[in-house]
């Protein structure tokens, strides 16, 4: 009975250590991935708010991108994702209309709008990057989405750099960094195995 709960107590420890090890690493991967000059900026898609329309991360990400593209960063931009169960347009749609309305030129922006997953998002793009015969990319996203999808672009793209939107919402953002831990050992698990 006794090896039993310290068998427990080592497991529970070590789970623990690890997970605040992880989330360590997840939280601070905006602060030493920065952005490149690049071919291309991707900016990854996030939920709607009303089936048409950025939510506030959303927004937030697309604000970073544009930035990024004003200061010459990226060449174009690539808005991907696809349309959700609730959405009445793809996310990748809502996005270039969202930089349209603030003066990008529609031929400076390309959509992806099958995507449905982190993976697809970087996957599905990948195609249009190699169609253009573009290699340096700069992903943006949220700051608590940086650290898996740096490790899914280098997985999948040539050359690739990083820039993280800020998240509001405090309560949202933790739980959203926890989930990050799971979403992260599924990608090792599923998507990179069967990719």
């Amino acid at each position: 009975m006794k090896k039993t709960k310290k068998l427990f107590i080592a497991v529970v420890v070590f789970f623990l250590t690890s997970f605040t090890l992880f989330e360590a690493v997840i939280i601070t991967a905006p602060y030493y991935y920065k952005p490149q000059k690049s071919d291309c900026i991707l900016i990854l898609g996030y939920a709607l708010k009303d089936g048409y329309h950025p939510d506030e991360w959303l927004e937030m990400r697309l604000s970073k991108g544009l930035e990024l593209f004003n200061r010459g960063f990226g060449e174009f931009i690539i808005v991907s994702g696809g349309k959700g169960p609730k959405d009445q347009i793809p996310v990748g749609e809502s996005m270039r209309n969202w930089l349209l309305e603030r003066g990008v030129p529609d031929n400076k922006i390309v959509v992806e709008d099958r995507s449905s997953t982190t993976f697809t998002n970087i996957d599905f793009s990948k195609k249009i990057i190699r169609d253009k015969e573009k290699k340096r990319v700069l992903v943006v996203t949220s700051d608590f989405h940086l650290f898996r999808s740096m490790l899914i672009a280098k997985d999948n793209l040539e050359y690739c750099s990083g820039a993280s939107a800020p998240s509001s919402k405090p309560l949202k953002k933790t739980l959203s960094y926890i989930r990050e831990s799971a979403a992260i050992i599924k990608y090792y698990i599923f998507d990179r195995i069967n990719r």
